[in-house]
């Protein structure tokens, strides 16, 4: 399996962590985890039926206040789960990467066919090509989003710029990059 993280703000300025572990095997595999720092306590939710649950790629807190996961698999795609706990997978067929929430309010993703796109609260999917592997996207400081293309790319290796628009300018670097940080 594989966990990543992200703390989310609980009810009266309290802050909670969730985890998300998915895995093929295990007895938390296909399972979000929600753990309360202060109080030690643990909720597990089961993903949606049909969720891809080997390989979560990415998870955020969206300006909606819901938490979107990123899951690949058999049936990958982006999975809203709500305040409530209650889960929706919007089902994406091109191997969803990591997650970034834009200034737009939107969910933004990049995936495993070199495209870059947005899913709004509501679910609506839109994707913009023209991004040569891109990793690591993150917000910029100028409300646009940024990732880095994957070392020994078939493009080489650059910096990426994505509007909210969708519009995706790269710039060409001569060091190796892999990851930023947040």
């Amino acid at each position: 399996g594989r966990s990543v993280g992200v703390d989310v703000a609980g009810g009266a300025g309290r802050k909670c962590a969730l985890t998300v572990y998915v895995g093929s095997s295990g007895c938390l595999s296909g399972h979000i985890r929600g753990f309360a720092p202060k109080t030690h306590n643990v909720a597990v939710y089961p993903l949606p039926s049909g969720a891809g649950t080997e390989f979560p790629r990415g998870i955020v807190l969206g300006a909606d206040g819901n938490v979107w996961i990123a899951t690949n698999g058999s049936n990958q795609g982006i999975v809203k789960m709500t305040t409530t706990g209650t889960m929706t997978l919007f089902p994406y067929p091109g191997g969803v990467g990591p997650l970034a929430t834009g200034a737009d309010g939107n969910v933004w993703f990049a995936d495993g066919s070199g495209n870059v796109g947005n899913i709004t609260p509501s679910g609506l999917i839109t994707v913009f090509a023209g991004a040569c592997n891109p990793q690591s996207l993150v917000n910029g400081q100028d409300g646009n989003l940024y990732f880095v293309s994957q070392s020994g790319s078939q493009c080489g290796q650059f910096i990426g710029r994505v509007t909210t628009s969708g519009t995706i300018t790269q710039f060409a670097i001569s060091a190796p990059l892999t990851h930023f940080a947040q």
